[in-house]
C-alpha cells in the first residue's frame, strides 16, 4: 500500500495509482455515484420545501394544545434544516476496507483543501450528531408539559438543549481529530479507494488509531444513552398521562398522541437513516468487515434523507399541520382561477389556512 510518489497539499495521504480497488466495476461505480446524486439533487429540493413549509406553520398556526410544544417542533426542524444545508454542501460518499474508513466529498465542499474538508465533517457530525441526542431533551420538555400542566422555565429549556449541543459538539472535536490526525504517514489510501479517476480527496480514518477509536466509541455511547433516556421520558410521560388523564380535554389528549407519534418516529426513523448506518460504520470498523462497492455508497446516500422525511413525518402526524397542507392543495387550482374576483377571494382562504387550521 506505500508508493514512491509523494502526496500533494489537497490529498495528504492518497495520491494517483494505475488501479484502485476492482471489487466494483468502473461501470457500476459510475451508476451508483450518478444514482447518489440524483437522489440528493431530490433531497435538497424537496427537504428545502418541507423544511420552510414546516418552519411557517410552526409560526403561523394559532392552535391551543399545540402551542406549549412549539419550541420542540422548532428545534427540530432547525436541526434538520442545518442538517440538509451540511448535506449539500458535503454529500459524502464513504467506503471501509482493511480497517480504514474512508471518505470523499462529492459536493461543492470537495473543492476545498483537506484541512477544510476535515472541519467540514467535523460540523456535519456535529448536524448529524445533534439530530440525535437533542431527542431526549425533546422528551424531557414533554414530560415537563404534561407533569406540570406548563411548559418549562426558559432557563430549564436551555439547559436541556444547551447539553445536547455539547454532546453533539463533543461528537465534532473527536471526528474532525480522526480525520486529521489518524492516517498513517507514507500510505497510499488510494490502493484502498474505487477505481475511477480524477482520484478525489480522501479523507482517512484508521481504526488503529486511538483518535478513530474514540471517535467511534464516542458515537456509539452518546447516541446509545441518548435512546435510553428517551426510553426512560417516554415511560414517564405516559404514566403520567394515565395518572392525570382527567386534567385533560379531548383536543390535547389527541394532541399527545399526534405528537408521541411524531417523536416515536423521529426517534426510530434514524435507525435507518441515520444511527443504523453509523453503528454499521462503527461495528464493521471494530471488526474489521469492509464495508465496500455498493454498500458504501447506499450508506451515506440513506444519511442524506434525514431532512426530507423528518419534516414529512411532521407535517403529516401533526393533525392541525396536515389538514392546513391538504386545504392549501386542494385550494391550488383555484388560485388560477380566470375570474379575478374569484381569484382573490381564493387566495385570502388559502392565505387564512394558515391562522385557522
Amino acid at each position: 500500500m506505500t508508493s514512491t510518489m509523494d502526496e500533494t497539499p489537497d490529498n495528504l495521504y492518497a495520491w494517483e495509482v494505475i488501479h484502485g480497488d476492482t471489487s466494483i466495476s468502473l461501470r457500476q461505480c459510475h451508476f451508483w455515484l450518478r444514482f447518489s446524486r440524483h437522489c440528493r439533487s431530490f433531497i435538497q429540493l424537496g427537504g428545502g420545501v418541507l423544511n420552510a413549509l414546516l418552519l411557517v406553520l410552526i409560526f403561523k398556526i394559532k392552535n391551543k394544545p399545540l402551542k406549549n410544544y412549539k419550541m420542540i417542533l422548532m428545534f427540530c426542524a432547525l436541526c434538520d434544516t442545518q442538517i440538509l444545508i451540511s448535506e449539500s454542501v458535503l454529500q459524502l460518499v464513504g467506503k471501509i476496507k482493511d480497517n480504514v474508513l474512508l471518505l470523499a466529498l462529492d459536493g461543492p465542499g470537495g473543492q476545498l483543501s483537506y484541512h477544510c474538508q476535515a472541519l467540514l465533517v467535523g460540523i456535519y457530525a456535529f448536524h448529524l450528531g445533534l439530530i440525535i441526542v437533542i431527542q431526549p431533551a425533546n422528551y424531557f420538555y414533554r414530560y415537563m408539559c404534561v407533569n406540570s400542566l406548563f411548559p418549562p422555565t426558559v432557563l430549564v429549556t436551555a439547559i436541556a438543549y444547551a447539553l445536547s449541543a455539547v454532546v453533539a459538539a463533543g461528537l465534532a472535536v473527536v471526528t474532525y481529530l480522526s480525520y486529521m490526525y489518524s492516517a498513517k504517514p507514507d500510505v497510499n489510501y488510494a490502493t484502498l479507494w474505487f477505481d475511477y479517476k480524477p482520484l478525489p480527496t480522501l479523507l482517512i480514518a484508521e481504526t488503529r488509531s486511538f483518535y478513530t477509536q474514540l471517535y467511534l466509541g464516542y458515537a456509539v455511547v452518546s447516541f446509545g444513552i441518548s435512546y435510553l433516556l428517551c426510553m426512560i421520558f417516554a415511560h414517564k410521560t405516559v404514566s403520567t398521562i394515565s395518572k392525570k388523564q382527567h386534567l385533560f380535554g379531548a383536543r390535547t389528549l389527541q394532541m399527545q398522541n399526534q405528537l408521541a407519534t411524531t417523536l416515536f418516529v423521529q426517534t426510530m426513523m434514524p435507525m435507518f437513516t441515520s444511527v443504523g448506518p453509523s453503528i454499521a460504520i462503527c461495528f464493521s470498523t471494530f471488526f474489521g468487515i469492509d464495508i465496500g462497492g455498493i454498500f458504501g455508497i447506499l450508506m451515506y446516500t440513506c444519511l442524506a434523507f434525514i431532512p426530507l422525511l423528518n419534516p414529512l413525518a411532521t407535517i403529516f402526524f401533526i393533525k392541525p399541520f396536515r389538514v392546513t397542507v391538504l386545504r392549501m392543495v386542494s385550494n391550488a387550482n383555484s388560485l388560477v382561477d380566470p375570474n379575478p374576483r374569484s381569484g382573490t377571494s381564493n387566495v385570502s382562504k388559502v392565505s387564512q389556512q394558515l391562522t385557522h387550521p
